[in-house]
């Protein structure tokens, strides 16, 4: 969906201009597009707390859409980390255009061995 997120002392922080094939510019982004973005958006800051040798899986995210993002509007989001316990880390991520809230989120991300991931793909 063309987000490049990047940490910026502790916050997570990525522009984006949404597209999508068949959508003109002022239509409605798809809410799926706009879920997959705020799930993209929430892992960040979970990276940046884990090992190198360890990854991150969305466990659960839990979003609010407060209206609809249109195709070609500047938008930007906004993440940090809440919590941490053991495995488990919390985020929470805002859309925003300009000032106003597009819709946020909270994920929670839980933390795996990068060798288990490896083992799964080879697998298959």
């Amino acid at each position: 969906i063309g987000l490049r997120p990047r940490m910026l002392g502790g916050v997570c922080v990525s522009s984006w201009v949404p597209a999508a094939p068949g959508l003109r510019a002022g239509d409605e982004v798809p809410d799926w597009m706009v879920w997959a973005a705020l799930d993209c958006g929430s892992a960040g800051p979970a990276i940046d707390l884990v090992q190198r040798h360890e990854a991150v899986l969305t466990g659960e995210l839990i979003a609010d859409l407060r209206r609809p993002a249109l195709v070609g509007s500047d938008l930007r989001l906004s993440s940090r980390a809440i919590s941490q316990d053991g495995r488990r880390i919390v985020t929470e991520v805002a859309l925003l255009e300009g000032r106003e809230i597009v819709a946020v989120a909270r994920a929670t991300w839980i933390t795996v061995d990068r060798n288990f991931l490896e083992c799964i793909a080879e697998a298959r």
